[in-house]
């Protein structure tokens, strides 16, 4: 049942709302480049730690016999920390941010002694069936309560709720209370595997963990198969990783608004459910190597294929797609691991193993968010060509959630410094027209400014002055003493009637 439980947090917090949220409401007064970067941050900062402290932990629980207790501690920081989401404030930022950091430490390392508890359970043949059925209920437990999640968000007054925001907070809340409520059954039945024999270094628990992983680290040459095991996963997982943060630009791409590419990752979730059974059948059956390797295969067919997409159609079949092997081979990558390390060691080793999984996180936003914050401080600088040369490198992410729209418009505003008033107004018209893959990104209003701008320099007036116009009637209700509100309505006034 810990799949089940823990994957609210996963869907709700992690992946469909709590980003929203910050940048919308909790890093509201900022600005937005600056909320895109602090929560890139928070990402990173988490996915650091977990890869850190995960050997440590497992070598502390294996020692200690204490996988049962880490994991119940885990889960009792990871609940407190989802349900101060719920207390965040209107432009709270940091509070948002250190919450968020928590909340996906504990998760993560909460993960690292539920994984290593695997072997304890099951015997060698029944590890892929078992292992593949946690994650089918884990689709199920995230799917159905981030349907209700988004059925509150998306209509807060049929359920007495004031607005979204309140809504939001009501979810985090849920997510809490579910994490919590649905992980009894395993402290309740699981019985907790034996400490290894043995005499642990001296020193205190933290000395112990950190001189135990080290150990643990130089031996993995005495594993070859695990540490191959770790490489490759390390490097197909960050594929997996990339494809599903970087799908959204598909939906794009093929004009699917927001609300339908929810509807696509809800599809994805319900149809992991059947076909995570089916791996764990064909895994016991043809082998387990060879089915991941065949969900690997699966995978580059449609990468290959979304080159070619053309049509929100082609956009779901490929989402099914997707589906039909992504909870599959992460869980049989998780058994195949389970079976190739020691027995009496296995968070040690699963310590390892969530390394590899968060290197995924962390490497996906800095490759995105390094060059861009660069190219924010080149523009500012007045260095345009630098600004533009960086943001060359990211241009694949340029509609990406993890970027927020932010290379298109850092480029136009540096093409805007060099005076080529038709490829800035390029790259602010594409920014307008997603509008739909997130409708309350505060780079829509800017991109008109960058249009009026942009007309400006070209010497096309009507056009400039509907685009300005556009812009300050968006910005009604910003605070007056914003810098850019002011230009604006200096430029529009320079006008020539």
């Amino acid at each position: 049942m810990y799949d089940w439980a823990n994957s609210a947090f996963q869907t709700t917090v992690i992946t469909a709302v709590f980003p929203r949220f910050f940048a919308d409401y909790a890093a509201a007064g900022l600005p937005a480049t600056a909320a895109t970067q602090r929560f890139a941050w928070a990402s990173t900062i988490a996915a650091v730690v977990v890869a850190i402290l995960g050997p440590v932990l497992g070598a502390i629980a294996d020692y200690r016999a204490a996988k049962k207790r880490l994991l119940g501690f885990s889960l009792a920081v990871g609940v407190t920390a989802t349900t101060m989401m719920a207390f965040i404030g209107r432009g709270e930022w940091e509070f948002a941010a250190a919450v968020f950091i928590v909340g996906n430490i504990a998760m993560a390392a909460s993960l690292v002694f539920y994984d290593s508890l695997l072997p304890h359970l099951a015997a060698p043949e029944e590890l892929d069936r078992v292992s593949t059925a946690g994650y089918a209920v884990g689709y199920v437990g995230g799917g159905v309560l981030l349907i209700v999640n988004l059925v509150w968000i998306l209509s807060p007054h049929t359920f007495g709720l004031p607005d979204a925001a309140a809504a939001t907070k009501l979810s985090f809340i849920s997510v809490a209370a579910w994490w919590l409520l649905f992980s009894i059954p395993l402290f309740r039945r699981v019985p907790e595997p034996p400490a290894i024999a043995g005499q642990a270094p001296a020193g205190s628990l933290l000395t112990v963990g950190f001189q135990l992983a080290w150990r643990t680290l130089r031996e993995l040459r005495s594993y070859p198969n695990a540490l191959l095991m770790l490489v490759a996963f390390l490097l197909y997982n960050d594929g997996i990783q990339t494809m599903i943060r970087m799908s959204s630009i598909y939906g794009a791409e093929a004009g699917i608004d927001a609300n339908a590419q929810i509807a696509a990752f809800v599809m994805v979730q319900f149809v992991g459910i059947p076909c995570s059974f089916l791996f764990g059948m064909l895994g016991t059956r043809f082998g387990t190597k060879r089915c991941i390797f065949a969900a690997i295969g699966v995978y580059i067919v449609a990468t290959s294929l979304a080159y070619f997409m053309t049509t929100a159609t082609e956009f779901f079949l490929l989402a099914f797609l997707v589906a039909t092997v992504l909870g599959g081979s992460q869980a049989l990558s998780r058994a195949l691991f389970s079976r190739m390390v020691p027995h009496d060691r296995t968070s040690e080793f699963f310590g390892f193993y969530a390394v590899s999984e968060r290197f995924a996180t962390a490497s996906l936003t800095q490759r995105i968010h390094r060059p861009v914050t660069a190219a924010a401080v080149a523009v500012q600088r007045g260095q345009a060509a630098r600004a533009v040369e960086l943001l060359d490198r990211v241009t694949p992410y340029d509609h990406a959630p993890a970027s927020e729209f932010w290379p298109a418009y850092l480029r136009g505003q540096a093409l805007l410094q060099l005076k080529d008033a038709r490829l800035a107004g390029v790259q602010f018209q594409n920014i307008l027209d997603r509008r739909g893959q997130a409708p309350t990104s505060p780079l829509y209003p800017l991109a008109y400014l960058g249009r009026a701008r942009a007309h400006v320099l070209a010497g096309e007036r009507e056009p400039a002055r509907r685009a300005y116009e556009r812009f300050l009637t968006l910005w009604t209700g910003a605070d007056p003493a914003l810098e850019s509100l002011q230009a604006a309505r200096r430029e529009y006034a320079r006008l020539p009637q």
